[in-house]
């Protein structure tokens, strides 16, 4: 009995953790490299979807691609959206990909068909998704029956939306907090907004907002990220040069750009405790060169920064869902990277696990065979 514990072990362990042997070499993914998704020329947004997949969007297209087999796919959406001179921001959950083109929504089922939204605005300038509720928030400028800019919001499985105006200030970025009934509105100038929603749910939408509280951020300039962690213990809200860490019942601190440097992209490792940034460091008066930095939450202070990627102006960075991989998206290409601390946080675990069930020789073979075989 206790040698079939092994033979099962050992097995569950290969079909789970070890790439098959027939993938093509050049499809590999190993700690020191770094490999191209794409060569999307002006690629603005990338998202990781389910199952590495990943989404890239640019002025004019949205594609899908499977990074193992380089399969590559437009996204089949009405031409008259995708024209738009406005860059195609996008967001991914579950099956689903988000896109915005500047005055319209539109989301793609990649299980079904494409389904579109779109409302008469004269500018929407960003979105946040609520996955719990099933819903996309959006901020929109100068709402059209009261003059002011507004928030909508749209529940994507209900096909229901519903707008509300802004009482004051004007509106630049909207995040919603995962688990709780609460968005953080950011304004243009070093100003957000903590606001209650008034009966959020999956079957209903709000129709009032109230302001719960205001925090000023330095320094006086327009305010570029605005997100919370997975779990909403931490928010994250700044510009190009300082980004505030902001915590409830806790004092804020900020991450400072290091010199040469302006943040261009962030995003939260799915544990919710590292903070990875996308920077463009200057290396002539006539190019940069993208850097990714990961930031320790609770010390503040970066413990591992990517060798420079010189494809180009940096945009934007997004994590795999397990948080093993990182994908970057620069001016001339699109590249993905495996994230180091998180796969030997994996190899340490696997290990631990090992060593507990089988004897020590066999699982030190084990680790090895997986350690020579790491790829995604």
């Amino acid at each position: 009995m206790k040698y079939n514990l092994y033979f099962f072990i050992i097995v569950y362990f290969l079909i789970a953790v070890i790439p098959s042997h027939g993938m093509e070499q050049k499809n590999k993914l190993d700690l020191n490299s770094a490999q191209e998704v794409t060569g999307v020329k002006n690629a603005r947004k990338i998202r990781y979807t389910r199952n590495h997949g990943i989404a890239v969007s640019s002025y004019n297209e949205c594609r899908l691609i499977n990074p193992k087999t380089k399969e590559s796919r437009c996204i089949d959406y009405e031409m008259d959206f995708c024209r738009s001179k406005k860059t195609l921001a996008l967001e991914s959950i579950d099956n689903k990909i988000i896109l915005l083109n500047g005055r319209g929504i539109m989301t793609y089922d990649m299980q079904a068909r494409a389904k579109g939204w779109s409302e008469e605005r004269r500018d929407i300038r960003s979105i946040s998704i609520n996955a719990a509720n099933n819903t996309i928030f959006a901020c929109y400028a100068k709402y059209k029956h009261s003059g002011r800019d507004g928030i909508a919001i749209y529940n994507y499985i209900l096909d229901k939306f519903t707008t509300i105006s802004m009482p004051d200030k004007a509106c630049a970025l909207v995040a919603t907090h995962p688990t709780k009934d609460i968005i953080c509105i950011a304004h243009y100038l070093s100003e957000i907004s903590l606001c209650k929603l008034d009966n959020l749910s999956e079957n209903n939408l709000p129709q009032a907002i109230k302001k719960i509280e205001t925090i000023f951020l330095v320094p006086f300039k327009q305010t570029s990220f605005c997100q919370y962690n997975p779990d909403g213990s931490y928010l994250v809200a700044g510009n190009d040069e300082v980004i505030s860490i902001i915590e409830p019942q806790a004092m804020g601190s900020d991450l400072t750009s290091p010199q040469g440097e302006r943040f261009k992209g962030i995003a939260f490792h799915p544990n919710g405790l590292v903070l990875a940034t996308l920077s463009d460091r200057s290396v002539s008066s006539l190019q940069s060169v993208g850097v990714v930095h990961y930031w320790d939450l609770k010390t503040r202070q970066i413990f591992y920064s990517t060798p420079e990627l010189p494809f180009g102006k940096a945009h934007d960075l997004s994590f795999s869902n397990d948080g093993l991989e990182i994908a970057v998206a620069l001016e001339d290409k699109c590249i993905r990277t495996l994230v180091p601390f998180a796969v030997k946080e994996k190899c340490s675990y696997f290990f631990l696990v090992l060593q507990r069930k089988l004897p020590k020789c066999l699982a030190k073979h084990c680790i090895d065979i997986f350690l020579q075989n790491l790829c995604f």
